[in-house]
């Protein structure tokens, strides 16, 4: 009798055991392409100044600006385009601050057309990156408010 308890209580030691059983599950996830810009005040106003000279243009600069950005895919650019045709006489000019590993194109004329300012963007967050402005027009332009669009736009290369 002895020796049956002491069978018993081994396989009921035994028992939990030998019932686990265990499997394995393969899971995938996806992370989506991201290339995000996000460009800070929403507007700005700019005065221009009236010229010390005879002849001069009438000028106006602001550094005011940044944008933040992020982009996990390789090879993207930041164009920037104005859509006004007031903008043929007052002459905007920006330059953006290039974030880690990418090169500011310098400061350049907005037109209608979309420029290149920022080459060489590839898997980066940054922000507060600087956006400064230059506004030029003829001192023979009408006195009055002036106003366009800017739209910043990250592309692939």
């Amino acid at each position: 009798m002895r020796y049956f308890l002491l069978l018993a209580f081994g396989a009921l030691l035994i028992a939990p055991s030998a019932l686990a059983q265990s499997d394995t599950q393969t899971i995938n996830v996806t992370v989506p392409s991201v290339e995000l810009l996000d460009v800070i005040p929403a507007s700005l106003s700019m005065t221009l100044a009236a010229p010390a000279t005879v002849g001069d243009s009438l000028t106006a600069t602001d550094a005011s600006s940044s944008y933040s950005v992020f982009v996990n895919t390789a090879a993207n650019k930041i164009t920037g385009a104005i859509t006004v045709d007031a903008f043929d006489e007052v002459v905007l000019y920006t330059s953006l601050a290039a974030p880690g590993g990418a090169t500011s194109a310098g400061q350049k004329r907005l037109t209608a057309t979309a420029r290149d300012l920022v080459t060489g963007v590839a898997t980066v967050q940054a922000s507060g990156l600087g956006i400064s402005y230059t506004a030029k027009a003829p001192a023979t332009l009408a006195a009055g408010n002036y106003s366009g669009t800017i739209t910043y736009t990250i592309a692939d290369e």
